[in-house]
Formats: C-alpha cells, sequence, structure tokens
C-alpha cells in the first residue's frame, strides 16, 4: 500500500478467468458496483451496510465495540457471516488478519497474498492510491480488478463523519474479499 497525488486516474478493470479470490462463489460475471455506507447508529463507529446500485443489500460489516482486537464480521445480505477482519496485534503499523467466518482466529488467515480457489496459484492484491482521498485501485500483477472511491464530504460524513465508498469489482473478481480490503483501507485511514 502506498500514497500518490490525490488525482488518480483509474485504468479500465480487467475481466478474471478463471475467478480470482478465496470465495468463487462472491465472483460475478459482469463489473459490479456496490455503495459501502457506515450505519450512523452503530454502536462500535464500524459497521457498514452494503447496498447493489438499486439500494437492494448486498453485504453487512458489523463491528464489535467490545472486541479488544476491533473484529468486523462480512456478512451476506441475510446475515450469514462470510469472513472475519481483526486487527493484527503487535505490530508498528496496522495489519489486518481475514478470516471465513466459519473457522476459528486459529485457522490460516486470508491475507492480500492468497491462494486463489479456482487454480491453486499463489496472488496477491496490491492497493495503491491517495489514502487521504480514500481512493484506491487494487491490481494483480499490475492489471487492475477492483476500484475504491469515496463520495466526499457527503451530509451524512458532515454531520455524523459517516464515511461513504464506491467500490466497482472486475468480473471474476471476489466482490466479498474486494469489501473485506475496502474497509481495511478505511480503518488504516482512521488511525492517522
Amino acid at each position: 500500500m502506498g500514497s500518490s497525488s490525490s488525482t488518480i486516474e483509474f485504468s479500465p478493470l480487467v475481466p478474471q478467468n478463471p475467478p480470482l479470490g478465496v470465495m468463487p462463489a462472491y465472483a460475478q460475471n459482469h463489473e459490479l458496483t456496490l455503495k459501502l455506507r457506515e450505519k450512523r447508529m452503530s454502536l462500535s463507529g464500524d459497521s457498514f451496510e452494503i447496498t447493489d446500485p438499486q439500494g437492494r443489500p448486498y453485504f453487512q460489516i458489523e463491528g464489535s465495540a467490545l472486541s479488544f482486537r476491533e473484529k468486523k464480521t462480512l456478512k451476506q445480505a441475510d446475515g450469514r457471516p462470510i469472513l472475519n477482519i481483526q486487527n493484527k496485534l503487535l505490530t508498528i503499523h496496522r495489519q489486518f488478519l481475514i478470516y471465513n467466518a466459519n473457522e476459528s482466529t486459529d485457522s490460516e488467515p486470508l491475507d492480500v497474498t492468497f491462494k486463489n480457489a479456482a487454480d491453486g496459484r499463489q496472488v496477491q492484491f496490491d492497493l495503491r492510491g491517495s489514502f487521504f482521498d480514500r481512493n484506491a485501485e487494487v491490481t494483480v500483477n499490475g492489471q487492475p480488478v477492483a476500484r475504491i472511491s469515496r463520495q466526499f464530504m457527503n451530509s451524512g460524513q458532515l454531520l455524523f463523519d459517516q464515511q461513504t465508498y464506491y467500490l466497482t469489482v472486475a468480473p471474476g473478481v471476489d466482490a466479498a474479499m474486494m469489501v473485506a480490503m475496502c474497509v481495511c483501507m478505511d480503518e488504516k485511514q482512521n488511525e492517522q
């Protein structure tokens, strides 16, 4: 992850075949845009509503206010858990561990470097952009596979410090994993 100027020129997203990610069920055959909006009345301050462009619930993030590791759970729209996101303890720079929600924290973490479920190869996502503006691009081997942009100075942000992001995911890319990366980017920016 790195910083660059606040003006970012995004490249077109590159469809992936075979599907890219740890949960191929969340890879679409078309480009997908999701709106991630922090919940206003969340006790933890780290919960998000995630909808499609028509406003239909797609995923949700539930933060835990009383968790030492600030655990967050990515859930399907119906509330079934998909992934857990936790702060990695005892690190100089903030790092996150992402786990399958059906496994314990003792299981192997799903990191930005992962074993691709479709073909078994090791893959690394790179996130670059302007973290002040909270605009970023996720790439694999230099190919853009997702784009994160923030709706700047909306009424929710002005009144409640409530962030809104738009995440666009290329065809064939695990949308759940991209949502988790967007939430981690938000957490990293909030620490500064």
